[in-house]
């Protein structure tokens, strides 16, 4: 039952975080030999010890540095008009 590599995490009621990974395991009842489904279950500490979920053992190490998943987030620009502070508004 080999994994995919894809992983998520949940939270408990309590607060715990809990690393859920997805599997592909054999169909039952298929015709097919190389039929598989994909399954999400609980991570074993085992599970990290597999080479697609290497990267994610590796953050452990490397928690600031390594390379980002996600580009940085750029900041928002807001282009307000510009007011003449000598300008006199008309109210009529």
């Amino acid at each position: 039952m080999p994994l995919t590599g894809k992983f998520d995490f949940e939270v408990t009621m309590t607060g715990k975080m809990i690393l859920i990974v997805e599997e592909e395991v054999p169909r039952r009842l298929s015709r097919d030999k190389n039929a598989v489904k994909l399954r999400w279950r609980r991570a074993k500490p085992m599970d990290l010890a597999t080479p697609p979920m290497r990267a994610l053992a590796d953050l452990r190490y490397h928690a600031g540095g390594g390379r980002r998943l996600l580009p940085p987030p750029q900041p928002a620009v807001i282009d307000f008009p510009r007011v003449d502070q000598g300008a006199s508004i008309d109210r009529s």
